[in-house]
């Protein structure tokens, strides 16, 4: 509306710097205020007060778990769940998601009926509740956002809760990774460095941005 448009004109005429959380949100902002006044600060998260499972092998089956929403159009599980249907051998995948979206009625539940005890679809849970049930996993499944315009919290608390993440692509399976990966060879796993978004790391940055203004 244009009360907005005269609002957000006002606003960035006013202030010394905006910060985006990610450097694909500053295309959208260079259309109101220059460039050097747009500045990435990363989403910040704390690490304390994490607990963790010890992590304990089970020689005979291989245990993974995805958590997180999907999309029909950008974040679809339907090729990868397509692919382990083809897999003969002893696995659990666990999936934590949102169901009451059409993803669950019409893939989740299908593929639920033809991998029965494979697949395992529970409701979503409190981040620190669900890190700590992650870190009991063999290894984990990033299923990435097509737009690629995405906060990385999902990949913040996989790397925190210390088991393998296998990378994976909604159009392009990648079906030698995932064979390495149930043969518990993680030599191709995803290796994110989280320093950054560390909440007392994010706070400095935003007290030197202070004091440049």
């Amino acid at each position: 509306s244009m009360l907005v448009k005269a609002i957000q004109k006002y606003v960035f005429c006013n202030v010394s710097f905006i910060t985006v959380p990610i450097p694909e949100s500053i295309e959208y902002y260079i259309n109101y205020i220059e460039r050097k006044k747009i500045k990435v600060i990363p989403q910040g998260f704390s690490m304390e007060n994490i607990k963790l499972k010890k992590y304990i092998e089970n020689k005979d089956s291989v245990r993974f778990a995805y958590a997180g929403r999907f999309y029909k159009d950008i974040r679809n599980p339907e090729k990868l769940l397509g692919f382990l249907s083809t897999i003969d051998m002893d696995f659990q995948f666990t999936i934590y998601t949102d169901f009451n979206n059409t993803v669950y009625r019409e893939i989740l539940i299908p593929y639920k009926k033809r991998l029965g005890n494979k697949l395992i679809l529970k409701p979503f849970l409190r981040r620190e509740e669900c890190i700590l049930e992650l870190s009991g996993y063999d290894f984990l499944i990033n299923i990435e956002n097509l737009t690629h315009i995405q906060a990385p919290s999902k990949l913040i608390d996989y790397t925190i809760a210390g088991r393998p993440i296998l990378d994976c692509n909604p159009g392009r399976i990648p079906e030698e990774t995932i064979k390495k990966f149930l043969k518990k060879d993680y030599s191709d796993q995803l290796i994110v460095d989280i320093s950054k978004y560390k909440i007392e790391n994010v706070t400095e940055q935003f007290i030197s941005l202070l004091e440049k203004s």
